[in-house]
């Protein structure tokens, strides 16, 4: 298995697999922590390991969007997607770049990438992922997921679309001890993170 890091915030699970032989494609839009990711990858001299890619995922590609920042998480960064930005802004450090999920294929193909596992925490645009990644999903095989699960009433329609959007994919939600999440409870109970298991595939559970 390889490596998907889509929010790679300072690129801890990045280094994890790489150094550890597993090739990595590591998505992460905030300037800054681009460049830790970028020096840690020298250090360590893992460059045959890791594609990085300095963007934001979203439903359009080649768009630009500001973005806002909690100066006590630097794992915080969100997009504002109506938000005004344009190229000549892009040295901004909280300015993005979009792309489609979809767009990362020919990276996978060109590194034949068949299967991988994934981390995704990119700050309630989960969405926009699924909305421009089947080819992504129907191309490679993605039997463990893990993402970040934010509940509250202003993210219910985010999570009915993300419940929606892998239950139909096959994905069975699970803790990380293998125990089985009751959907009923998705909008309630559900811890902080899980993961989206294909329990045939997995070798895991």
């Amino acid at each position: 298995m390889n490596f998907i890091d889509v929010g790679a915030n300072v690129g801890t699970y990045t280094m994890f697999a790489a150094s550890s032989g597993r090739y990595v494609i590591s998505i992460e839009c905030f300037k800054p922590n681009i460049d830790r990711i970028r020096n840690a990858i020298q250090i360590e001299k893992l460059h045959d390991k890791v594609t990085l890619l300095g963007n934001a995922i979203y439903s359009e590609t080649g768009r630009y969007f500001k973005m806002k920042s909690n100066p006590f998480n630097i794992g915080s960064q969100a997009v504002i997607t109506n938000s005004t930005a344009n190229q000549s802004d892009y040295n901004d450090i909280f300015v993005v770049k979009t792309i489609q999920f979809n767009d990362i294929l020919p990276v996978l193909k060109a590194k034949n990438i068949q299967h991988a596992v994934m981390k995704i925490d990119i700050q309630w645009a989960e969405t926009y992922l699924c909305q421009a990644g089947n080819q992504i999903f129907d191309s490679v095989n993605i039997p463990v997921i893990l993402v970040e699960w934010d509940i509250g009433a202003r993210f219910y329609d985010r999570l009915r679309y993300l419940l929606k959007y892998f239950t139909r994919r096959g994905y069975i939600p699970t803790t990380d001890m293998c125990n089985i999440l009751p959907e009923r409870e998705a909008l309630t109970t559900w811890p902080t993170h899980l993961y989206w298991m294909k329990m045939n595939l997995s070798e895991i559970c």
